[in-house]
């Protein structure tokens, strides 16, 4: 014999399925949100980025497009796997929980990470370039985070991919930071061999008083 649900165990059922989906609905946007705001302080750093590179001194030596081309296709990868949210196999796989938490320190660093980037370009003022280059009437800037740091806006990035790549919990995003770390530590050892022609015992100096990218560390 077939017989009827009670009517308090279907409302129950019912309840609880409207649980489930309040609970799914807002772990989706705890995920989401976070994520957004990350998305908005970067396309802000980009448009500082754009406007700010208008106003740069005329350059005298400019790396070669090969020279340039290994550090563009690194950081090609790293927007890549931090961009992409769904990846195959182990590049997808969690290897960092607490979702709140994860995220409210991600935020901190992507935050801190672009805004130190952004003080330290700046201070460079004209002198900056986004390639390896000797300026005409090229300085050599001590002063503000250049005083210890002598790749400062790289560190601020390097911090703000950390964030992001804490943002998204996964494998890929690790590995999107040891890709930039690489990357930058590369060029930055072209960059002070460029510096150290042009400046002499004064940036050999520069570089025995300051740390390349974190104090007391590297």
């Amino acid at each position: 014999m077939t017989g009827k649900r009670p009517a308090s165990k279907v409302t129950g059922t019912l309840v609880s399925g409207e649980a489930v989906s309040r609970l799914a609905g807002s772990t989706h946007s705890m995920r989401s949100w976070p994520s957004l705001l990350i998305d908005a302080l970067w396309i802000i750093w980009l448009v500082y980025w754009v406007v700010s590179a208008q106003s740069t001194k005329r350059s005298r030596e400019r790396e070669s497009v090969r020279s340039r081309a290994g550090f563009l296709s690194a950081m090609g990868l790293v927007v890549l796997l931090l961009a992409v949210h769904r990846w195959p196999g182990v590049l997808g796989m969690r290897v960092v929980g607490g979702d709140w938490i994860r995220y409210a320190c991600a935020l901190a660093l992507v935050l801190v990470g672009l805004a130190f980037s952004m003080w330290a370009r700046s201070v460079l003022g004209e002198n900056w370039s986004g390639t390896v280059t000797i300026k005409v009437d090229h300085e050599l800037i001590r002063r503000g985070p250049y005083r210890r740091i002598r790749h400062p806006i790289y560190t601020g990035i390097l911090l703000a991919l950390l964030g992001s790549a804490l943002a998204t919990g996964q494998l890929r995003g690790l590995l999107a930071v040891v890709i930039a770390c690489i990357a930058f530590r590369l060029k930055s050892h072209v960059e002070e061999a460029w510096m150290e022609r042009q400046f002499g015992e004064q940036y050999a100096a520069y570089r025995r008083s300051s740390w390349a990218f974190l104090p007391f560390v590297l």
